[in-house]
């Protein structure tokens, strides 16, 4: 077998592959002989149907399987031998793919098209300004994760009366327009929470005690179709169309107690005798939150960082044969010229990436894949108010989370995300700069490009 690369241009190629009737004459024979003695032809006993007969009734097929087998194996260890840089993966060639006569086999060749990778030379410096938006916490953030967290770690507790965010459950019953009871309507148990609901219902209910009823519109209770539809145990086409008031009857009240702000809250939120007052708990929750941002403020930072850099040195496709290949071999299916342009720059950017992995700019090894994983099961038994466990146990759960593939190239990522935020700002010129949380959301929801216009 022969392969060998034509060059159309600098990012386009065709790869030829001749296959001579010596590269598969044995294999198939060998298929041939294999089939005589395990197949059961009527007339012939097992194991010796001829192989003629194999031949004469499965040869053209059992040859295009042999012979496209054999030109897909070879012509990935071609590429992998070759280091050829591809971008996207290999298509027919559009124009005679293959040229050869599957009922007169003798020599065949198959012709497929390939997009190569531009070359690059990425590198950030001092002359490169980039911003790193940081998030401003103010007292009222940390008063309102303090909030969330009592609420986290409080107790339901049944009460009297309907009042505050107490989830109430109760009967519904479905009424005529003469707000009577429905004959055949609907009839079911649900809940609602009260802080959720539209104002005149949640008036409505405020002050109730189990056993006294209100006239609603489920729609006031819950404006999502799916939710009413669970609630009032109905499907969801159903629950769209309705439009009438229902009997509520109010059943039980639970009442979510916050946690007291004592030394059992502090021990459970950040570990035994770990926080001591009121006061440290305040600073270790503005810490938490600290960090919680700094990742919000690393992917910010990441996506501007790609925007940079693509804008730099937008990096040349192949853009005719990429957008054959995701119809042709990618299952893309929809309108490609709506959806290629941001196919195309994500592309760009795992260029940039993959070049800056390749020359060493960003490391990425498996102490730190094993260090990042185990980082992130910290992170989680924190969140669930768990102690940390021991190193030796840690090493162990992370060695097992790394034995699944999807894992590892989930924490992977995460890894090259980071090498990529500490190489920018270790080796270009970094604006680190502080904004209020609501301008940080406007940033994260603003295009770079439409930024760089207002800027």
């Amino acid at each position: 077998m022969n392969i060998t690369q034509e060059k159309l241009d600098d990012q386009n190629a065709v790869l030829k592959v001749v296959v001579e009737p010596a590269d598969y004459a044995s294999k198939l024979d060998s298929r041939y002989k294999s089939l005589s003695k395990t197949m059961n032809i009527p007339g012939f006993r097992p194991g010796k149907v001829p192989v003629g007969l194999i031949k004469s009734k499965y040869g053209k097929g059992l040859l295009v399987e042999e012979v496209e087998n054999l030109v897909s194996s070879e012509l990935n260890a071609y590429i992998s031998e070759q280091k050829l840089p591809l971008v996207g993966g290999v298509i027919p060639k559009r124009e005679g793919p293959v040229a050869g006569d599957w009922d007169k086999p003798d020599v065949f060749e198959f012709h497929f098209e390939v997009g190569l990778k531009p070359e690059l030379d990425v590198e950030l410096t001092k002359s490169d300004k980039l911003k790193y938006h940081t998030i401003e916490i103010d007292d009222e953030q940390v008063n309102q994760e303090l909030d969330a967290i009592r609420r986290r770690y409080g107790k339901v507790q049944s009460a009297d009366t309907v009042g505050g965010d107490d989830m109430v459950s109760g009967d519904f019953v479905e009424l005529d327009e003469k707000d009577e009871i429905l004959p055949g309507g609907i009839m079911s148990t649900g809940s609602v929470f009260l802080r959720s609901v539209k104002p005149d219902a949640q008036k409505a209910l405020e002050g109730k005690k189990a056993g006294e009823e209100v006239i609603v519109n489920p729609k006031d209770l819950v404006e999502n179709p799916e939710d009413l539809a669970k609630m009032l145990n109905i499907d969801e086409a159903a629950a769209e169309g309705l439009n009438t008031n229902f009997k509520f009857t109010v059943g039980g009240i639970s009442r979510l107690e916050p946690a007291e702000m004592d030394e059992e809250l502090f021990d459970t939120v950040f570990g035994d005798d770990v926080v001591k007052s009121e006061e440290e708990f305040k600073a270790k929750v503005k810490e938490s939150l600290q960090s919680r941002y700094s990742r919000d403020s690393d992917a910010l930072f990441r996506r501007d960082l790609s925007h940079y850099l693509i804008e730099k040195y937008n990096p040349t496709l192949p853009d005719d044969f990429l957008k054959r290949w995701m119809v042709n071999d990618g299952g893309f299916e929809g309108d490609i010229e709506s959806e290629y342009p941001g196919y195309r720059r994500a592309t760009q950017w795992q260029l940039i990436v993959d070049h800056l992995i390749e020359t060493k700019k960003i490391e990425v090894n498996a102490e730190a894949i094993k260090d990042k994983t185990k980082e992130i099961l910290k992170e989680r038994y924190a969140q669930y108010g768990m102690p940390e466990p021991g190193e030796d146990q840690l090493e162990e759960t992370a060695r097992r989370v790394l034995e699944k593939r999807e894992e590892v190239e989930e924490v992977t990522n995460l890894v090259v995300n980071d090498q990529l935020v500490t190489y920018a700002r270790e080796n270009a010129k970094v604006e680190e700069k502080q904004v209020k949380f609501d301008k940080f959301v406007e940033l994260a929801s603003t295009d770079p490009a439409e930024q760089a216009v207002k800027a």
